[in-house]
């Protein structure tokens, strides 16, 4: 399984799209496939016949762990392909993100507070220690996602693009972010994605995935889902752009262990300044104690964050954090508060 390269601007962007030029020789247009990058754990999933008969992780790219006896027990993943409208391939390796969403992590990790148990520091965790319990009737009582993005190798059905596979997969019953069809285009996608937001409705059931005519659009793609982000129910970090012909990204080739003809384009991190008001700590059921800032109340990622935690007093003085210090706020994986730093040059002698 692949890694992705990462571009961190719009330039980097850029520069992506005439590297690919550049290396096909050619000066028209690249079509590209869009979609926002979820941040979970990679799995691949083996069907047979179209029964589910293994699951394992990334790993190293070439070795992942077995975890077939957990993912049997994740209801939002199909034990069986629908056969319909034709029948399903003898082989078929589905690659895609495993996830939790972002209110079932609230969820678990109050539980795990009110338990005396640690909290998980991201929903990403979250997911990965879920798969990765010794108990599968753990994994099958936390609430965990799936959805498919690619492929490694299929039986019997030949694909010309990414937007076919992803289309195929929703025939088959795996669940995906969903391919845009709308008529107008990226614009449409626009509109509609923007009148759930206003209507105070989450993103869910709105198309997330969209073919687009060339880098531009992309970009502005990019920019669009960077700015919905904290309305979507997952946690994503950026999105993936692939060039969508399967001829193309054939003749592009592989660097190593990633692939010339995709790129992950990440999102900056949001972060705030506000002040510790001030350190107090917290007494779980099993008496573990948690240090907690106290902060003057300041809007990052779109929440209000009036709170974060410190996790341990080696933590507090790594950071060298002290009562009316100013510090950087950010949500850690766009959920739990953290204080990323102080800032030594504020402080108040």
């Amino acid at each position: 399984m692949l890694s992705l390269q990462n571009t961190y601007s719009l330039d980097e962007i850029v520069a992506f799209d005439e590297r690919i030029k550049s290396q096909l020789s050619i000066a028209n247009d690249i079509e590209y496939f869009c979609e926002p990058k979820l941040d979970g754990l990679a799995l691949e999933l083996v069907y047979e016949n179209g029964i589910l008969c293994a699951a394992v992780t990334r790993g190293d790219g070439l070795i992942g762990e077995d975890v077939t006896a957990n993912i049997l027990t994740i209801k939002a993943i199909p034990l069986r392909l629908r056969s319909s409208p034709q029948v399903v391939p003898s082989l078929a390796e589905i690659r895609g993100e495993l996830i939790m969403h972002k209110a079932d992590f609230l969820e678990l990790n109050q539980w795990q507070e009110e338990n005396g148990l640690q909290p998980f520091a991201n929903p990403r965790n979250a997911a990965a220690g879920s798969v990765r319990q010794l108990d599968p009737k753990v994994t099958a009582e936390r609430s965990l996602r799936f959805y498919a993005y690619g492929t490694g190798s299929i039986s019997g059905v030949e694909f010309k693009s990414q937007e076919e596979i992803e289309c195929k997969f929703a025939e088959w019953g795996l669940p995906t972010l969903g391919v845009s069809k709308f008529p107008g285009g990226l614009s449409e996608f626009q509109e509609k994605g923007l009148k759930l937001i206003h209507n105070r409705q989450k993103i869910l059931y709105h198309p997330l995935a969209i073919r687009l005519e060339n880098i531009g659009a992309s970009l502005r793609y990019y920019e669009f889902i960077d700015s919905i982000r904290h309305s979507l129910p997952f946690e994503i970090d950026g999105v993936v752009i692939k060039v969508n012909s399967l001829e193309l990204q054939s003749e592009l080739g592989l660097i190593a262990r990633s692939p010339r003809w995709a790129t992950a384009a990440k999102f900056k991190p949001e972060q705030s300044q506000t002040k510790v008001l001030d350190i107090v700590v917290n007494v779980g059921r099993t008496g573990a104690l948690t240090p907690v800032a106290i902060l003057k109340p300041v809007r990052v990622g779109g929440v209000t964050v009036s709170h974060a935690t410190l996790h341990n007093q080696q933590e507090i003085d790594r950071k060298d954090i002290r009562i009316g210090d100013t510090v950087i706020i950010q949500r850690a994986g766009d959920v739990i508060p953290e204080v990323v730093e102080s800032i030594p040059g504020e402080r108040q002698k």
